[in-house]
């Protein structure tokens, strides 16, 4: 195959890849989860000042091969808690947020990320660790049997 033709091949596949769907309630990503029959990857996240959480964000969460890997493995569902006015969440998101901190974060630990099954239950927890988007991938494949 020529040079040129792999690589509009490969600019193709990138134009049409849209990023995987972040879900902020339970019920949605539950039923997603079961239909799809994935496990739940869920973020409790300060976006806007905890910088753990903004580091997750750049090097993991944001990334392409991250991206690709959750829209094909995963139901991801977030509670973001930001504090400064100008990302104020609207109350409807924010009783949704504190819904799910309520039950699966009463500690409020951020960022704290969860796998659950199809039924809510916790099936693994894990902790960013600074690592990049590819180990992370193989974290969340071990935890998952992926």
């Amino acid at each position: 195959m020529k040079p040129s033709v792999i690589v509009l091949l490969l600019l193709s596949g990138s134009l049409f890849f849209s990023p995987p769907t972040w879900y902020q309630s339970l019920s949605d990503a539950q039923s997603i989860a079961k239909e799809l029959e994935r496990p739940i990857l869920l973020v409790f996240s300060g976006s806007d000042w905890c910088r753990p959480c903004m580091k997750l964000e750049q090097e993991v969460l944001s990334q392409p091969n991250f991206q690709q890997f959750a829209a094909a493995e995963l139901v991801l569902l977030k509670a973001d808690f930001p504090r400064k006015r100008k990302n104020k969440l609207s109350s409807e998101r924010l009783s949704a947020a504190e819904e799910l901190a309520e039950h699966y974060n009463p500690k409020g630990m951020f960022p704290t990320l969860l796998l659950l099954n199809a039924s809510g239950e916790i099936t693994s927890s894990l902790s960013y660790q600074g690592e990049g988007s590819a180990e992370f991938i193989a974290r969340i494949k071990a935890a998952s049997s992926l």
